[in-house]
């Protein structure tokens, strides 16, 4: 993943998700509405899956580039452990876009529902 310039700022991206969660949450519904529930006492909500996801992700990048540098500096025994980290990084970045991709088209079919 090194070689495609790829850097997350966990802050930032922790930011980010807060402030839209922010900003969501004061456009929500009371939680009163047919359907919809609050949080369950010691339960995480939405954003907050979202975030520790996305620290995941994060992780494995950071893993993988961590090892690929030991490897180009001669530092690593195993260079099968280098390919496995950049594999697993790769398709964690993968499957976070996929999910990515299907919250953001849910939305969009939302807000093209009438009321």
């Amino acid at each position: 993943m090194a070689e495609l310039g790829l850097r997350f700022d966990a802050t930032k991206i922790r930011e980010g998700v807060q402030q839209r969660a922010a900003a969501l949450e004061s456009n929500a519904f009371d939680g009163k509405t047919a359907g919809v529930e609050k949080t369950p006492e010691g339960g995480k909500n939405f954003s907050a899956l979202l975030l520790d996801a996305l620290q995941g992700v994060n992780q494995a990048i950071q893993e993988s580039d961590k090892l690929s540098r030991e490897v180009a500096t001669g530092k690593a025994e195993s260079l099968h452990g280098a390919i496995i980290s950049a594999e697993k990084a790769e398709l964690s970045f993968k499957t976070m876009m996929v999910v990515r991709n299907k919250v953001l088209d849910a939305y969009q079919e939302v807000m093209k529902m009438s009321i």
